[in-house]
């Protein structure tokens, strides 16, 4: 059964993506009143707060679809790719910069969310690194890798 296998960490960065997905949408609404522009080629030029609103809800449901149907393996760096995306669109849309087109305003939050990713494969699957804290005479934590 998708998402069966669901844990809180899934759940976590899930609901995170989705908040920074929310934020990137409010951010874009104001970058708009300001004067800017919105190059997603989907919604070309200053697309309505309604328009973005539902093309949020609709990014949403695609996204939830991916990470419940995802095996945990690939569902934990998608998910943290995502919220580091749509953290870094966020931020950029405070951030008042002119872009050229939608190639130059995506280049710092797909890196972004391609670093995320390689650090979610790594550090959140189950084959990773595994920190683990031990107390003997001096508490430590001890980073472990599986090979």
């Amino acid at each position: 059964m998708p998402g069966a296998d669901f844990q809180p960490i899934d759940m976590a960065l899930l609901l995170a993506s989705l908040a920074a997905k929310a934020a990137d949408i409010e951010t874009t609404k104001k970058a708009l009143a300001s004067g800017g522009s919105e190059f997603n080629p989907f919604m070309r030029g200053k697309p309505s707060n309604k328009d973005l609103n539902i093309a949020g809800m609709l990014a949403a449901a695609v996204q939830i679809g991916a990470a419940v149907n995802l095996p945990k393996k690939q569902r934990r760096p998608f998910l943290a790719g995502m919220l580091a995306m749509e953290t870094a669109l966020a931020h950029q849309n405070t951030k008042g910069r002119q872009h050229k087109n939608f190639a130059d305003a995506m280049k710092r939050p797909v890196a972004a969310g391609l670093i995320a990713a390689l650090l979610g494969h790594v550090l959140l699957g189950d084959d990773g690194p595994m920190l683990t804290v031990s107390s003997g005479k001096v508490p430590a934590i001890k980073l472990e890798m599986k090979f």
